[in-house]
């Protein structure tokens, strides 16, 4: 009888969870088709940071950075994307936890995915920023959708 409660309490405290999750604005729909055609402006690079559906951490947003600049926020099932100036950037995800920071040595009409984990850490949640290949980050940012974001600058 016990276990049987118990594990009712695990169900409820999942679904609670679930029903946690962060959100941010997202762009229109035409922003989001216009962005998924994957196409960089000539004279600048195309990034696209994605959060996939992962549940850890779901109930919080990640502040995404480029040059020490906010560039937004993502939330699960979520990506930015912003144009770069060619050459050396730095771009970093901060929780309460760590900072993941990867360099960018962009190219002018090249784009470049990467990609948000999330995982619980000691006390709060933590993100660590991976560089994703072209097909796997198209596949990934078809399967999201597109968060206003802020442009850097």
């Amino acid at each position: 009888m016990a276990y049987r409660v118990c594990n009712h309490f695990l169900c409820l405290g999942y679904f609670l969870l679930l029903g946690c999750a962060a959100t941010v604005p997202l762009a229109s729909r035409h922003l989001d088709n216009e962005a998924k055609g994957f196409r960089p402006p000539e004279s600048k690079a195309s990034v696209y940071v994605i959060r996939g559906n992962g549940i850890g951490a779901s109930g919080l947003l990640f502040q995404v950075f480029s040059d020490g600049k906010i560039v937004g926020a993502t939330a699960p099932g979520t990506y930015l994307l912003f144009d770069l100036e060619p050459g050396e950037h730095l771009l970093s995800v901060i929780t309460k936890e760590n900072q993941s920071s990867l360099t960018l040595h962009a190219t002018a009409g090249q784009n470049y995915f990467f990609e948000i984990k999330a995982k619980w850490g000691l006390t709060e949640a933590r993100a660590k920023m991976v560089a994703l290949k072209e097909v796997q980050g198209k596949r990934l940012v078809n399967k999201t959708q597109r968060a206003q974001g802020m442009t850097p600058g």
